[in-house]
C-alpha cells in the first residue's frame, strides 16, 4: 500500500541529503561549499579521480556530471543499498524517530483527495490574484503602493484580494463543480456555529499564498483591510495538506536563493518578508503567525547554519525571540545555532528598509546577536544586581540556561562563556588584593600533610573508563548491526575521546547500514576499512570480553538494552565530569593550593571508589538466557559494572 505523501514530505524536510550521500563518499575540500549547501565528491555510482557528483543539499537533489545519475533522498537509498522504496522510507524513518504509518487501503484515496485539494487551491490562487486587479481590488493595490510593495513583487509573490462578500469564492468555486465539502476540507469555507450556510473564509483582505518545498498552494493568509476588524491576520486552518507548525513563509523562494545570499533571515510577517526580498535580502522567511516551532528550527537550519531573527522591535517582538531561546536549547549541536537583531523600538523590517534603506538593514543583521551574548542580554535586561542574592539568582538562571543544551560539548563551552560573562561583570572569586597579606600571590604547593591525605591515594588513569564505555558501544554494535539503526542519530552524535575509535564508528554507522542482513559481509566490509587487528584488539580487552552483548551472545532485545544503558550512562557521566570540572576551576581561582589540588584529588579518588571492575570470576554460577544460552552471572555483573562504571576512574 501507498505511504501517504504527507508522511512523505515530512521525512523528507527532516533529512539531509548530504549527511545520508556523506557515508558513502568522501567530499571534495576544495570544491564543497558547506555553507551554500553545495557538496562534490568522486560518484558513487561509477569509477572516476575527479569529482563530478554533485549535491544541493538546500534543494534535496544530486546529479553527476560524468554518468548522469540524478535524484533524490529516497532514489539515492534505493540505489546504493538496491532498496525498494518503502524500505528506505523505513531506514530514514527510524534514524530520525519517526513511525511509519502502517499498510491502509485508504491511503491510495487519501493521496487522491489530497491532489484535489490541491487544484482547488490552486483555483483560488487565480481567483483571488484576479480580484486584486479588478476596481474591487483598488483599496487593496493602493494599501500595498503605500507600504512600497511594487507591482513586480505584487507578482512574484502572487498577492491577490478577496472582495468583502459573504460567499464570493465559494460561488466561483461552486460553479466549477467542486463539492461544498471540499471546498470546507481545503480551508476556504466555514460553517456557522449556530449553523446556517458555510461562508468565505477570507473577506476583503489582501491574500498571501502560502506555498510547499514542491511549489504546490497549500494555504493562505489574509491581511485585514478594516482597521476595526479583530483579527488583523488570518491564516488558514489546518488542513490534511497544511500542518501551521512545519511550514514557513517562502521557504521554497528563500531556499532557492540561499547560495546567492549571505544571510537567511527570519521575520514576524508577510509583509515584512515581501518588503526585504524586495531590497535584496532574497532568503527571508517567516513562520505563520506564531512562536517558531522544532520543525520550523530545524528546516531553518537545513538552509543555514546560523539563521537570524529579525523580529520587531517591540515588547512583544522581544517577548517571541526570547521564546525562542528555551525552544533552541536543547537542539544545539557543535556548528548550529541562532542570531538575534534587535531593531529599533517600535520598528519592524518593513520601516526599517522602507525608510532607510538596504544598508541600515544589511548593518543590522552584520550586528546580530550570539544566542549565548542574548541568552545574557534575556537575563540582565532591566536588572539589578547590587546584592549577592540578585547575582546568585543570574548565576543560577544562566546555568539552568545550560543545563538545557544536550549536546554536552556545546554545554560546556556556554558553561565556561557564561562564567566569563560573571566575572568580566562582578569580578572573580578573589579576595581584593588589600586584604591580602604580602606574599600571597605566589602560588601555593600541596602541603606534606595534604598529600598523605588518604582521600588523594590513587595510581589509576583518569581515562580508563571513559576509553572503556566508548570501546563497549562499539563492540556492541560490532556483534549486533541489525541494532545500529535503532541508535543512528546518537552514535553519529557520540564524541570520541579515542579518534581511532571515532574512525571505526564511522565506518561502522556506513557498513551497519548498507549490510544490516549479512553480518559476514558487514564484518569483511569494515575489516578491509578500518584493519581486522583494530577491531579484535577491541574484542579481546578482558572487561569487554565478559559483557555477553559485545560477544554477540544474547538475543536481539537485550544487545538493543545494553547499547541504550551504556550510551546513556556515558552521557549522564560527561556532563556530571564537566560539571564538576568547572566547580573545581571556580574553587581554584580564589582558594588557597592545598583545598584546591585537594578538591581534584578528592573528586578522582570518590570516582575510584565508585568503578567497579573486577578480575574475579565467579564461574559457578549461570543465567540462562532467553535464547537458551547459559551466561555466567558474572557476565551479567560485568556489563552492569561497565554501564555503572564513572569515566573519571579506572580499574582496579
Amino acid at each position: 500500500m501507498a505511504i501517504p505523501n504527507s508522511f512523505i514530505e515530512e521525512l523528507r524536510s527532516r533529512v539531509s541529503l548530504a549527511q545520508v550521500v556523506g557515508r558513502r563518499v568522501n567530499w571534495d575540500p576544495k570544491k564543497t561549499k558547506v555553507a551554500k549547501g553545495d557538496y562534490w565528491a568522486c560518484c558513487p555510482f561509477h569509477a572516476e579521480k575527479t569529482p563530478s557528483f554533485h549535491v544541493d543539499d538546500l534543494k534535496g537533489f544530486y546529479y553527476c556530471f560524468g554518468c548522469q545519475e540524478r535524484g533524490e533522498v529516497f532514489s539515492f537509498l534505493t540505489k546504493v543499498n538496491n532498496l525498494n522504496f518503502r524500505d528506505a522510507v523505513e531506514m530514514l524513518a527510524a534514524e530520525v524517530g519517526m513511525q511509519v504509518p502502517q499498510d491502509d487501503p485508504r491511503a491510495v484515496e487519501r493521496a487522491k483527495q489530497a491532489k484535489s485539494l490541491y487544484d482547488i487551491l490552486e483555483q483560488a490562487v487565480r481567483y483571488f490574484r484576479h480580484g486584486l486587479e479588478t476596481s474591487t481590488g483598488r483599496a487593496a493595490r493602493e494599501y500595498l503602493s503605500g507600504r512600497k510593495i511594487s507591482d513586480d513583487s505584487r507578482r512574484t509573490f502572487e498577492l491577490g484580494f478577496a472582495p468583502d462578500q459573504r460567499s464570493a469564492l465559494t460561488d466561483f468555486l461552486r460553479h466549477q463543480e467542486i463539492e461544498m465539502k471540499k471546498i470546507i476540507e481545503a480551508g476556504l469555507a466555514a460553517i456557522p456555529e449556530n449553523g446556517g450556510n458555510p461562508y468565505d473564509r477570507f473577506r476583503n483582505r489582501i491574500i498571501f499564498p502560502i506555498r510547499d518545498l514542491r511549489g504546490r498552494a497549500i494555504a493562505f493568509g489574509g491581511r485585514a483591510m478594516n482597521p476595526n476588524t479583530p483579527a488583523k491576520y488570518l491564516n488558514s486552518p489546518e488542513t490534511p495538506i497544511f500542518k501551521k507548525g512545519s511550514c514557513l513563509y517562502n521557504h521554497l523562494a528563500a531556499r532557492d536563493a540561499r547560495g546567492k545570499t549571505a544571510q537567511l533571515l527570519v521575520v514576524e510577517g508577510y509583509i515584512d518578508v515581501i518588503a526585504l526580498s524586495q531590497a535584496g535580502f532574497a532568503s527571508t522567511v517567516a513562520p505563520l503567525g506564531t512562536a517558531i516551532t522544532d520543525t520550523q528550527l530545524r528546516n531553518l537550519w537545513k538552509m543555514a547554519e546560523e539563521p537570524v531573527l529579525a523580529l520587531d522591535g517591540d515588547e512583544a517582538g522581544l517577548a517571541a525571540a526570547m521564546r525562542t531561546i528555551d525552544l533552541a536549547l536543547p537542539l544545539l549541536r557543535p556548528g548550529y545555532s541562532l542570531r538575534f537583531c534587535i531593531l529599533p523600538e517600535n520598528t519592524d523590517p518593513d520601516d526599517l528598509v522602507r525608510n532607510q534603506g538596504h544598508a541600515a538593514m544589511l548593518s543590522l543583521v552584520e550586528d546580530a546577536m550570539p544566542l549565548s551574548d542574548f541568552i545574557w542580554f534575556r537575563e540582565t535586561r532591566n536588572q539589578g544586581f547590587t546584592t549577592p542574592e540578585q547575582k546568585a539568582r543570574l548565576e543560577a538562571r544562566l546555568h539552568g540556561a545550560a543545563s538545557a543544551i544536550r549536546d554536552t560539548s556545546v554545554q560546556a563551552h556556554y558553561r565556561q562563556y557564561f562564567r566569563s560573562k560573571l566575572a568580566e561583570q562582578f569580578g572573580g572569586f578573589r579576595p581584593r588584593s588589600n586584604w591580602r597579606r604580602p606574599g600571597r600571590n605566589r602560588i601555593h604547593m600541596p602541603s606534606h600533610e595534604a598529600k598523605a591525605s588518604a582521600l588523594v591515594r590513587s595510581s589509576n588513569s583518569r581515562e580508563f573508563a571513559e576509553r572503556l564505555q566508548e570501546a563497549a558501544i562499539i563492540c556492541i554494535c560490532l556483534s549486533n548491526p541489525t541494532i545500529v539503526s535503532d541508535f543512528v542519530m546518537k552514535l553519529e552524535e557520540l564524541e570520541f575521546r579515542n579518534g581511532n575509535n571515532s574512525a571505526i564508528m564511522r565506518n561502522l554507522l556506513r557498513f551497519a547500514a548498507e549490510y544490516s542482513e549479512d553480518y559476514d559481509q558487514f564484518r569483511r566490509a569494515l575489516e578491509d576499512e578500518v584493519g581486522a587487528r583494530a577491531l579484535n584488539d577491541l574484542l579481546a580487552t578482558k572487561q569487554i570480553a565478559n559483557v555477553p552483548a559485545a560477544r554477540g551472545s544474547v538475543e536481539v532485545g537485550i544487545a538493543r538494552t545494553s547499547l541504550a544503558e551504556v550510551l546513556a550512562r556515558l552521557e549522564s557521566e560527561r556532563r556530571t565530569g564537566s560539571e564538576l570540572t568547572e566547580l573545581k576551576d571556580e574553587i581554584r581561582e580564589g582558594a588557597p593550593g592545598n583545598l584546591a589540588w585537594r578538591l581534584e584529588e578528592s573528586i578522582k579518588q570518590r570516582d575510584e571508589a565508585r568503578q567497579g571492575f573486577t578480575e574475579e570470576d565467579d564461574e559457578s554460577q549461570y543465567f540462562s538466557a532467553p535464547n537458551g544460552i547459559s551466561v555466567r552471572k558474572s557476565e551479567i555483573d560485568e556489563l552492569r559494572r561497565l554501564v555503572e562504571a564513572p569515566l573519571s576512574g579506572g580499574s582496579q
